[in-house]
């Protein structure tokens, strides 16, 4: 009995993931093509193309998940479709609970809770019904990247350093927007990290150095014919972040905001729902100040909460009228910036230290209160997060097919 129970109990959170993964796609995993708005699905695939040509329009960075693709379909002609389906639901999650249980020590209910939070939410659920399931994928990665940024902050070694490269290389491959998001989370941790300045410099060179030179396939193409000419002013209103005017920090704090409003998220199917994001954004806060306190998170957690607030004004984009201008002076000015013509996509970062803060504030306020069981305290709040992002259930709630 004594072997079993470590086991079960080491296996319970995975299980959870893979639950609900299944219980998110799971109409959704029988026979047939998935079909989703932005989603290249169908009998003819397009064929991985490592240097488009420029009249193209296409960078090019896709070709080795697009290779993977290809692959998957000679296996089976849905596992594709099915795999960027139900994965990002497991790796996102059990990444979270990973990162919270190995790099900051936080108990299996936070971990859980933060995991869960990461995976279901309005900001994910508008990510899959608009089928980008690319960047969904990368999105899902980024608490296994954080990983290495955590080491990084403690200590600036080229080792750690290395790995950041390889997941801004790993990351470029899948999604654009997921990798810029990245990179600038490991700028500002790399700038707030702890050791010598010498020491910080030469690990973000080595970082970025090799993160740069797994880009080389599809960066040197970009800059010698630099992508989005076509995009220009227009789309910035067209996908500008929703509502507009002070409004949309509000609806981005509440992970809303996309431009799309065809598919009603749940808070907005059930106002009272709103209620839910108090306790959990109070877990959040409580979360930054439990992180901030011990030393060996405290530059990763300074490092997440600039980046969060960062990401959230640029997630507001044009919307917002304090910082539209700066975000339209990036737009203008800065040709990869235009990648990002629809500003919700920073709300990835946003929600990543929502996750992790989340966990910690889950712990924090458990310490507190040491009569209520963990388990009830646990199951409650992840039960919450679920809740508040319900319209992910069984399919998306029948609004995919």
């Amino acid at each position: 009995m004594k072997l079993v129970r470590p086991t079960i109990q080491t296996a319970a959170p995975y299980l959870w993931f893979v639950a609900l993964a299944l219980v998110v796609a799971g109409p959704l995993l029988g026979s047939g093509y998935l079909m989703l708005l932005d989603w290249p699905s169908g009998p003819e695939f397009a064929r991985p193309v490592w240097f488009p040509l420029p009249s193209s329009g296409d960078i090019g960075n896709l070709a080795p998940l697009n290779t993977f693709h290809t692959a998957a379909r000679a296996i089976h002609q849905y596992l594709p479709d099915k795999l960027f389906l139900a994965l990002p639901i497991v790796l996102g999650g059990w990444g979270l609970y990973r990162l919270g249980r190995r790099r900051l020590n936080i108990g299996p209910w936070g971990a859980l809770f933060g995991g869960t939070l990461f995976v279901v939410n309005p900001f994910v659920l508008d990510r899959y019904l608009s089928g980008q399931l690319h960047i969904i994928l990368a999105y899902s990665l980024l608490p296994w990247a954080a990983g290495p940024l955590f080491d990084v902050s403690k200590d600036p070694a080229r080792r750690p350093a290395l790995f950041v490269g390889l997941w801004l290389g790993v990351l470029g491959a899948i999604d654009l927007h997921v990798a810029a998001l990245y990179a600038l989370l490991a700028l500002v941790i790399f700038i707030a990290g702890s050791g010598a300045t010498t020491k910080r410099v030469i690990a973000g060179a080595t970082a970025f150095g090799l993160g740069l030179l797994l880009w080389a396939y599809w960066l040197l193409p970009a800059l010698l014919d630099p992508p989005g000419g076509g995009i220009g002013e227009a789309d910035l209103g067209i996908y500008a972040s929703r509502p507009q005017g002070f409004g949309v920090l509000p609806a981005l704090a509440s992970m809303y905001g996309f431009w799309r409003n065809e598919f009603l998220g749940p808070a907005q199917r059930i106002p009272a729902l709103y209620l839910l994001l108090l306790p959990i954004l109070g877990l959040v806060i409580l979360g930054v100040v439990r992180l901030l306190n011990p030393a060996p998170a405290r530059r990763f957690a300074i490092g997440l909460a600039v980046t969060g607030g960062v990401a959230l004004l640029l997630a507001a984009g044009t919307s917002f009228p304090p910082t539209a201008g700066v975000f339209r002076w990036l737009f203008d000015h800065l040709f990869f910036f235009r990648i990002f013509r629809e500003p919700q996509k920073f709300l990835a970062l946003v929600v990543l230290a929502y996750a992790v803060f989340g966990a910690g504030g889950f712990d924090h306020l458990k310490a507190r209160l040491a009569s209520v069981p963990g388990a009830a305290l646990g199951v409650v709040s992840t039960l919450a997060v679920v809740a508040y992002g319900y319209t992910m259930l069984w399919g998306f709630w029948g609004k995919a097919e």
